[in-house]
């Protein structure tokens, strides 16, 4: 009997073939091959290698699967049946990557035990048990030129007015939101950054000093002489309005009319 062609009476008409051939109804049931036949069969799989293969060199549009495409459940079916063929034969030390088991190494900030794959010995000369800890060592370790990305005679430092009391006046005469698009530092779950707006760090009069983002301060590095022009404009509407500040910095009492100094 031909299989059908309609695709819904094939899979049935499969799933019966199989049925009709499984378990007890199989005729091969419960036999075997000799040790003769078996090395015909090995002998008629070896010549399926190479040029004695009908398909070598069947290529593109000479391949007789040319513009067929895999169904996703043959795929999946492709990749358990892979899948199964490989389990455990590279794991752990069959992989031919293997190096050895996890090294115990401590956290550079904290000291705090951490186990680490030997790859990453190699590659990493500090470890952190989380980002604060390498935020809070870096911070310890990575200033000057004592930085990987110190260059010589172009790197500045902040002013010592440039403190925490500066910048959160900076952000009270701006009503604490980012001066470029709006948004405000207390629904963003972070404070807003100062931003020097003539990119000298050392001028830290609140002239030259502005509220963004953590997002905008990172998009105003480039095309700088544009936000120069811009935050200036800002900065000159503020100053119209004539906005009052008062705050303490290096025990002196000290009076800023925000944009008149």
């Amino acid at each position: 009997m031909p299989p059908p062609k309609d695709p819904e009476r094939y899979k049935k008409w499969i799933e019966m073939r199989r049925e009709a051939n499984r378990g007890e109804k199989n005729p091969f049931f419960g036999k075997h091959h000799s040790e003769e036949t078996k090395q015909k069969i090995r002998e008629n799989r070896r010549r399926l290698f190479g040029e004695d293969n009908p398909m070598f060199g069947r290529r593109g549009e000479d391949s007789p699967h040319w513009g067929s495409k895999r169904t996703e459940e043959v795929k999946k079916r492709m990749g358990l049946s892979i899948s199964k063929a490989l389990k455990g034969k590279f794991e752990g030390a069959k992989n031919p990557n293997w190096k050895g088991g996890p090294v115990l190494v401590r956290c550079s900030n904290c000291g705090r035990p951490l186990l680490r794959s030997r790859i990453t010995l190699g590659k990493n000369e500090y470890f952190y048990c989380n980002i604060k800890c390498q935020g809070q060592w870096r911070s310890r370790n990575w200033t000057g030129s004592s930085n990987p990305r110190y260059l010589p005679g172009k790197q500045r430092f902040y002013s010592e007015d440039f403190n925490s009391q500066l910048k959160e006046l900076i952000r009270l005469r701006d009503g604490y939101r980012c001066q470029k698009c709006g948004c405000s530092g207390l629904k963003n779950g972070q404070k807003l950054s100062v931003h020097h707006i003539d990119y000298n760090k050392e001028n830290s009069l609140p002239l030259n000093l502005i509220s963004l983002c953590r997002a905008c301060n990172v998009a105003v590095n480039f095309n700088r002489k544009k936000w120069i022009r811009y935050f200036k404009r800002i900065l000159n509407r503020h100053s119209r309005n004539g906005t009052q500040l008062y705050f303490r910095s290096c025990g002196k009492l000290r009076y800023i009319r925000s944009m008149n100094l």
